[in-house]
């Protein structure tokens, strides 16, 4: 099982490597730190100076939504181009596929693998809550990368059809602005925003109170865990067909 999980993740690591489309998703976390360490000073400024509008204020509020579009970039990967298109499938992978019916268990690790590692780096050089330490933000890296499977069965399952491709990038897109709704709007209004899981993660990251990220981080998991079961079975029940 791991060799075959090793060799998995080292083919999927030259496919991103070899094809400068699948290279250019995965850097977008790159952007969002050259944007946040150097863009968004100079522009909070040049706004603040014609407007007098502080919008450095917003600096956590928007690092935290970029930061949460990663996981849906290494899900877009894994499933609309690693799955989807076969000439990017190499001989070694078949052979993993072919020999090993926990294939796709193993993609969904090697997806929140590549998450956390790029979701921990930007985080790292961001700082999108100054005030929270290292152990909070690995907490938070943690929920995220487990986004990335998620986002990939959701799109495996029902981006392949034309048809449902439209009202999948809704609810993507839906999810992700949750994230910001949820954080700006006060009650009733956020309730809107409870059926995301980015929702739960992002106050999971700005509380306070450790107790209370804990159990917004606990509801995060049990949303996105819950959704990828269910996915998984429906994924099962059509290879069968």
């Amino acid at each position: 099982m791991l060799k075959n999980f090793l060799k998995l993740f080292r083919s999927d690591c030259q496919i991103i490597a070899n094809y400068a489309m699948i290279l250019s998703v995965i850097s977008g976390p790159l952007l969002v730190i050259v944007f946040m360490k150097f863009l968004f000073p100079a522009f909070s400024d040049f706004i603040y100076t014609k407007t007098g509008f502080p919008i450095n204020e917003y600096y956590t509020l928007l690092a935290i939504t970029l930061i949460c579009i990663i996981p849906f970039m290494i899900g877009l990967v894994y499933s609309k181009v690693l799955n989807g298109d076969r000439d990017f499938q190499s001989e070694g992978l078949l052979t993993v596929q072919d020999a090993n019916r926990n294939f796709l268990f193993m993609r969904m690790l090697i997806a929140a693998l590549i998450c956390f590692i790029l979701v921990w780096l930007t985080i790292i050089l961001v700082k999108p809550v100054p005030t929270e330490g290292w152990l909070r933000n690995l907490f938070i890296a943690c929920l995220l990368s487990v986004q990335a499977p998620f986002v990939y069965m959701l799109i495996d399952t029902f981006g392949k059809k034309k048809v449902r491709r439209l009202s999948l990038w809704i609810l993507c897109s839906m999810f992700l602005i949750t994230v910001p709704f949820g954080l700006l709007v006060h009650h009733p209004w956020n309730y809107f925003a409870f059926f995301s899981p980015l929702y739960w993660v992002a106050w999971s990251w700005v509380i306070r109170s450790p107790m209370e990220s804990l159990l917004y981080g606990t509801i995060a998991v049990i949303l996105t865990s819950g959704v990828i079961v269910l996915l998984f079975r429906n994924y099962n029940m059509t290879r069968r067909q």
